[in-house]
């Protein structure tokens, strides 16, 4: 088994079949909850499972439980990456994985993630979330004080958590945290107004944004206006935004270097036929996005 089908494996699959059931009535979306499976006591399932990303998150365990399903393996087992992978060789024989290797399901277009809820906003930064910004996702925090916050929020049952917040133009806050990556409240795009609003820099999610912000300078990035969609889910917005601003006339593309990002370029292109669209993928050519170049030109780990 390849290292790219194993990972592909989703982390239900797994559990279920280490004696793990899930909690449906507290299913929402991607979101599935299962009891801890590092700890035997009896409790409200504090395991978390996002099955568009095929990640979890042990809410128990604090900052350190997370990952994909070679942490969960690795973490359930002591072992290394090669042993994680025999170990799901075995779990997963050829025959089984033709019924239950798939491709993780894209998220739907959800309007808000259900359960939680901000309880404050504040511009310093805890130093575990200065950490994590700085020196694992490189980022230039005194470029981002302007247009991000740090976000206190809890979940259905009362737990809180923070993460890095940036607000979009309907009042929800695109969250994240290592571990956590959602809107809470009403799901819409972010825009910031520059010094030439004939051009709009154009970008997938919050963090390249942010590396933007870093490897630019605020005072060149804002020589255009900046449009964040916070999901490809919601691009049509962004057409109907953008017709609403003809004297918008030129759109800087800043996505990812996949198939989603070339799919998304063309969907503008089709759409706005009369603008004139800046593919500015060559800066990041050979990374994933604009936040994997920063980090790796920077030092830092992913």
């Amino acid at each position: 088994m390849t290292k790219s089908k194993a990972k592909n494996i989703p982390i239900p699959a797994l559990l279920e079949k280490l004696g793990f059931q899930p909690d449906r009535s507290r299913q929402h979306g991607n979101d599935l909850w299962f009891p801890s499976p590092f700890r035997k006591e009896a409790g409200e399932p504090c395991f978390h499972v996002n099955l568009a990303k095929n990640v979890w998150y042990d809410f128990g365990a604090g900052s350190s439980g997370g990952g994909d399903i070679f942490d969960l393996v690795m973490s359930l087992q002591g072992c290394d990456l090669a042993a994680a992978l025999v170990f799901l060789e075995k779990m997963f024989p050829p025959d089984d994985l033709l019924v239950n290797v798939r491709k993780p399901p894209t998220a739907p277009p959800e309007d808000e993630t259900p359960g939680f809820q901000i309880l404050e906003t504040s511009a310093a930064f805890a130093p575990a979330l200065f950490q994590y910004l700085q020196k694992e996702r490189c980022l230039n925090l005194e470029q981002a004080r302007e247009f991000v916050r740090q976000i206190h929020f809890q979940n259905a049952t009362g737990r809180r958590f923070f993460g890095i917040g940036l607000q979009n133009r309907a009042g929800g806050w695109e969250v994240q945290n290592p571990y956590f990556k959602g809107c809470i409240g009403q799901k819409d795009l972010s825009f910031f107004p520059g010094k030439n609003a004939e051009e709009v820099s154009i970008f997938e999610g919050m963090f390249d944004f942010l590396s933007a912000l870093t490897w630019y300078g605020k005072n060149a990035l804002l020589q255009t206006d900046v449009l964040v969609l916070n999901s490809l889910a919601i691009q049509d917005r962004a057409v109907e935004f953008l017709r609403d601003r003809p004297q918008c006339q030129t759109l800087k593309i800043y996505l990812r270097n996949d198939t989603a990002g070339e799919e998304a370029t063309a969907n503008f292109r089709t759409e706005l036929p009369d603008r004139v669209l800046e593919p500015c993928f060559a800066l990041y050519l050979g990374f994933d996005d604009f936040n994997d170049f920063l980090v790796k030109n920077r030092g830092g780990k992913r």
